[in-house]
Protein backbone atom coordinates (compact mmCIF):
# COMPACT_ATOMS: atom_id res chain seq x y z
CA UNK A 1 0.00 0.00 0.00
CA UNK A 2 2.70 2.60 1.04
CA UNK A 3 4.50 1.48 -2.21
CA UNK A 4 1.51 2.38 -4.27
CA UNK A 5 1.22 5.60 -2.52
CA UNK A 6 4.84 6.68 -3.39
CA UNK A 7 4.09 5.46 -6.88
CA UNK A 8 1.32 7.87 -7.33
CA UNK A 9 3.19 10.62 -5.52
CA UNK A 10 6.13 10.59 -7.93
CA UNK A 11 3.77 10.69 -11.08
CA UNK A 12 1.91 13.66 -8.84
CA UNK A 13 5.59 15.28 -8.69
CA UNK A 14 6.66 14.78 -12.50
CA UNK A 15 3.40 15.73 -14.19
CA UNK A 16 3.11 18.89 -12.21
CA UNK A 17 7.14 19.80 -12.54
CA UNK A 18 6.90 20.72 -16.01
CA UNK A 19 3.89 23.25 -15.47
CA UNK A 20 6.01 24.71 -12.58
CA UNK A 21 9.21 24.94 -14.30
CA UNK A 22 7.23 26.62 -17.35
CA UNK A 23 5.28 29.28 -14.96
CA UNK A 24 5.90 33.21 -15.27
CA UNK A 25 5.34 36.29 -13.43
CA UNK A 26 1.64 36.45 -11.71
CA UNK A 27 0.00 39.96 -11.69
CA UNK A 28 -2.96 40.00 -9.14
CA UNK A 29 -4.60 42.59 -9.20
CA UNK A 30 -8.15 43.35 -6.59
CA UNK A 31 -11.56 44.39 -9.01
CA UNK A 32 -14.77 46.71 -8.31
CA UNK A 33 -17.85 46.52 -10.01
CA UNK A 34 -18.20 42.91 -10.42
CA UNK A 35 -21.14 41.14 -9.30
CA UNK A 36 -21.87 38.01 -10.76
CA UNK A 37 -20.98 34.85 -12.76
CA UNK A 38 -20.83 36.71 -15.75
CA UNK A 39 -18.80 39.24 -14.86
CA UNK A 40 -16.05 37.08 -14.11
CA UNK A 41 -16.54 35.21 -17.83
CA UNK A 42 -16.33 38.76 -19.08
CA UNK A 43 -13.34 40.06 -16.93
CA UNK A 44 -11.72 36.00 -17.60
CA UNK A 45 -12.33 36.66 -21.63
CA UNK A 46 -10.40 40.08 -21.74
CA UNK A 47 -7.72 39.34 -19.78
CA UNK A 48 -7.32 36.10 -21.97
CA UNK A 49 -7.09 37.98 -24.76
CA UNK A 50 -3.83 39.39 -24.07
CA UNK A 51 -0.61 38.97 -25.93
CA UNK A 52 1.47 36.80 -23.65
CA UNK A 53 -0.82 35.15 -21.32
CA UNK A 54 -0.80 31.83 -20.09
CA UNK A 55 -2.98 31.72 -17.43
CA UNK A 56 -6.38 33.70 -16.14
CA UNK A 57 -8.00 33.03 -12.68
CA UNK A 58 -10.76 35.67 -12.26
CA UNK A 59 -12.91 34.67 -9.08
CA UNK A 60 -16.09 37.09 -7.31
CA UNK A 61 -14.94 37.99 -3.62
CA UNK A 62 -18.02 39.89 -2.78
CA UNK A 63 -20.85 40.38 -4.61
CA UNK A 64 -22.94 42.99 -2.31
CA UNK A 65 -19.55 45.04 -2.14
CA UNK A 66 -18.81 44.39 -6.02
CA UNK A 67 -15.52 43.12 -5.29
CA UNK A 68 -13.57 40.29 -7.16
CA UNK A 69 -9.83 39.31 -7.58
CA UNK A 70 -7.98 38.49 -11.00
CA UNK A 71 -4.77 37.03 -11.25
CA UNK A 72 -3.15 36.96 -14.65
CA UNK A 73 -0.11 34.47 -14.81
CA UNK A 74 2.32 35.41 -18.18
CA UNK A 75 4.46 33.37 -20.10
CA UNK A 76 8.19 33.79 -19.67
CA UNK A 77 10.06 37.05 -20.71
CA UNK A 78 6.85 38.59 -21.42
CA UNK A 79 6.14 42.30 -21.69
CA UNK A 80 2.85 42.58 -20.83
CA UNK A 81 2.81 44.54 -18.06
CA UNK A 82 0.50 46.01 -14.88
CA UNK A 83 -0.82 48.92 -17.08
CA UNK A 84 -1.84 46.71 -19.97
CA UNK A 85 -3.64 44.63 -17.39
CA UNK A 86 -5.33 47.51 -15.83
CA UNK A 87 -6.45 48.76 -19.30
CA UNK A 88 -7.77 45.61 -20.14
CA UNK A 89 -9.95 45.90 -16.87
CA UNK A 90 -11.03 49.51 -17.53
CA UNK A 91 -12.09 48.49 -21.30
CA UNK A 92 -14.09 46.03 -20.21
CA UNK A 93 -16.07 47.87 -17.63
CA UNK A 94 -14.64 47.37 -14.24
CA UNK A 95 -12.31 49.24 -12.01
CA UNK A 96 -9.06 48.29 -10.38
CA UNK A 97 -9.31 48.87 -6.82
CA UNK A 98 -6.56 50.90 -5.33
Amino acid sequence: MLRTLMSALALIVLSVAPALASAGSAVTTQIQGMHCGSCVRTLTSALQKLPEVEKVEVKLVNAKKEQGVAKVILKDGSKTDAAAIEKAISDAGYQVAK
